[in-house]
């Protein structure tokens, strides 16, 4: 049971996670490094196991390209995609500290796009999963995890999320 943690006897638990997402394989061709936070509910319903759900905003870094075209000079884009994650899950605790953990839901993913000025975006929600690892310390929640953003492209749509949270709230 994770009794390493202030809030274990309680049943409920909110907190806030704050986020650093490394995108790797087609997805670092698409986005860059994000950055955001992720509101966090859990529910205790046995000793070792947590019911979790969480949603936030991960804001990504642009990429950007410059490419001289013949007869029309230089076309510079900037390009990226940022996340509304939607996600429920469970963290299952091996130890007072360490757990395991699993999430799926939605992503609702925002594609921007700027060339030359001109600036557009779209936005689709995916289905995704990630599954990852974490260890409590002195009140922080440390967790690591291999995001995938879109399950019916896994291979494209992969990134290594780190998170730092903190329990403000336990009841």
């Amino acid at each position: 049971a994770p009794v390493a943690d202030s809030a274990a006897a309680s049943k409920m638990i909110l907190g806030v996670d704050g986020a650093f997402q490394l995108p790797f394989g087609d997805l670092a061709d698409a986005t860059g490094m994000g950055f955001g936070a992720l509101l966090r509910f859990e529910y205790n319903v046995m000793p070792q196991l947590n019911l979790t759900a969480r949603v936030g905003y991960i804001y990504s870094l642009n990429k950007e390209i410059s490419q001289t075209v013949p007869l029309m000079g230089t076309i510079k884009a900037k390009y990226g995609m940022d996340n509304i994650p939607i996600w429920v899950g469970a963290k299952y605790f091996l130890t007072d500290m360490i757990y395991g953990g699993v999430e799926v839901g939605a992503n609702m993913l925002k594609g921007k796009v700027d060339m030359n000025g001109v600036s557009a975006s779209s936005t689709e929600t995916k289905f995704g999963a990630n599954v990852g690892a974490g260890v409590l310390l002195s009140g922080l929640d440390l967790r690591a995890q291999l995001e995938i953003l879109n399950l019916s492209e896994a291979g494209k749509s992969m990134a290594l999320m780190v998170n730092v949270g903190y329990n403000f709230l336990a009841f």
